[in-house]
């Protein structure tokens, strides 16, 4: 159904691998809503909720994909350990961090490049001595041409991935109950995505945008990613030249 695909990205600088962060598809921007029973235990009374599940995810998903720009964050617990994610993106800005047990980056793109800056644990954990490492982490390095860093920061990508799959019917989406994400009421709609299963909360008033994605069956630390501050201006000013830096050839 919806069909995102795993995001993950290494990135290489200069010899070293720098692996930031693994988002599997239980809880990227992308999963399916396939499996399972129609059953339904909502409030009666609404158009949107009276109609089939698939319906419900057809309005969703294609409200999704007239987004111009939103805030992604959340945690991932991966094959590179726990990790957070707070993102701002549009069709050409992407700001945010990315915080794992191996240190954390942050992320700047816009028209006029793009660009990441680790702390001192992401450093450390690269085999920068200590004294180095507090030097680089005041630095940021330019992230070049399509690195898969940047991957995130892909904002078409990101919504094309909502899509419905031919198989996605009333009888093979579960639909669960009306809870309250944010400030808003949003219907769960759970399924299969490959061996996985994973529930998105669907808003219940329009525009029907997904609020929240998560694993149905979660039993580590929490793996969620929350879709936020839809339509609101990204601001992503490049860094000052003084404190773009650059890797010592090895």
């Amino acid at each position: 159904m919806l069909g995102a695909g795993l995001v993950e990205y290494e990135t290489t600088h200069h010899g070293g691998p720098m692996n930031a962060v693994s988002l599997r598809r239980a809880a990227a921007v992308g999963a399916s809503l396939l499996a399972l029973t129609a059953c339904s235990v909502l409030s009666p009374g609404s158009e949107f909720l009276d109609q089939g599940p698939r319906g419900m995810a057809e309005a969703a998903f294609s409200d999704m994909r007239e987004v111009t720009s939103m805030r992604v964050l959340g945690s991932q617990e991966g094959d590179v350990g726990f990790t957070r994610v707070d993102l701002k993106v549009d069709k050409s800005s992407c700001v945010g961090s990315l915080d794992a047990d191996g240190g954390g980056i942050q992320i700047i793109k816009n028209a006029d490049g793009a660009w990441f800056k680790g702390n001192a644990n992401f450093w450390l954990a690269r085999g920068a001595p200590p004294q180095r490492a507090d030097q680089l982490s005041g630095g940021w390095l330019v992230i070049e041409g399509k690195d898969k860093l940047l991957e995130l920061c892909d904002l078409e990508a990101l919504l094309e991935s909502f899509e419905l799959h031919e198989d996605d019917t009333d009888e093979t989406i579960e639909v669960g109950e009306v809870e309250e994400i944010g400030d808003a009421d949003a219907v769960a709609l759970t399924g299969q995505d490959g061996k996985e299963r994973v529930t998105a909360w669907v808003a219940v008033t329009t525009p029907h945008r997904v609020l929240k994605m998560a694993p149905a069956d979660d039993g580590g630390r929490p793996d969620e990613l929350y879709f936020e501050e839809f339509g609101v201006d990204v601001v992503a000013e490049s860094p000052a030249k003084r404190d773009i830096v650059t890797l010592p050839e090895n």
